[in-house]
């Protein structure tokens, strides 16, 4: 498996035994505005599985530039179990505590997740964090907030390519075999269910 930057590397998958149909998670009310970004797709079960009723689906982004380092969950949003698939809104931009400072850019990166634990929220710290609580991940697939001068970023040129604000980007693998990042469709994601160590989980960093 490959290297991942610090607690996401240890993020393995324990499936619990409570059958549900469906886990709405967040209900939005007809007349509310448009959300600032959307992103959803499918579950993909490896195998039969059963899942929590309390299963939720997160974004929990990685920031390594402050001391100590530390997790930190902003976006939730709904499980639909019937048709395996989930969606979450981004209301607004992310918070100062989300965004990593590198050279004159100020980078966002988060994986989407599926979890049962009810208690992370805002900054999680490692002392906090149970690999038995990870359900799922997000593995090909990061998203993206990119607040600056993405040129002061060396030795990274594909985020070059990348727009301002959210975006979604997959490792791709190139004809040489090497692996790059493209944006992608945010309604195309994919979180696999399945122990970590049979998920090939990309490097990007």
């Amino acid at each position: 498996m490959k290297r991942i930057p610090l607690i996401i590397a240890s993020l393995a998958i324990t499936l619990a035994c409570t059958l549900v149909t469906s886990s709405p998670l967040l209900n939005r009310e007809e007349n509310t505005p448009e959300p600032f970004f959307t992103i959803s797709g499918t579950l993909n079960p490896a195998s039969e599985t059963t899942i929590p009723g309390d299963t939720r689906v997160l974004v929990l982004w990685t920031v390594l530039s402050n001391e100590p380092e530390y997790l930190y969950v902003f976006g939730e949003g709904t499980l639909d179990f019937q048709n395996y698939t989930f969606v979450i809104h981004f209301d607004g931009p992310p918070p100062n505590e989300v965004m990593n400072q590198i050279e004159d850019l100020s980078l966002g990166y988060g994986r989407v997740i599926l979890t049962s634990n009810q208690k992370w929220h805002g900054k999680v710290f490692q002392d906090s964090f149970s690999r038995d609580e990870i359900l799922g991940i997000a593995a090909s697939d990061l998203i993206l907030f990119i607040d600056g001068n993405v040129d002061s970023v060396p030795d990274v040129d594909w985020i070059k390519n990348i727009g301002q604000g959210f975006s979604v980007i997959r490792e791709i693998k190139t004809s040489s075999g090497s692996e790059t990042f493209e944006p992608v469709d945010p309604a195309s994601m994919h979180i696999i269910i399945d122990d970590l160590d049979n998920i090939e989980i990309a490097d990007w960093w």
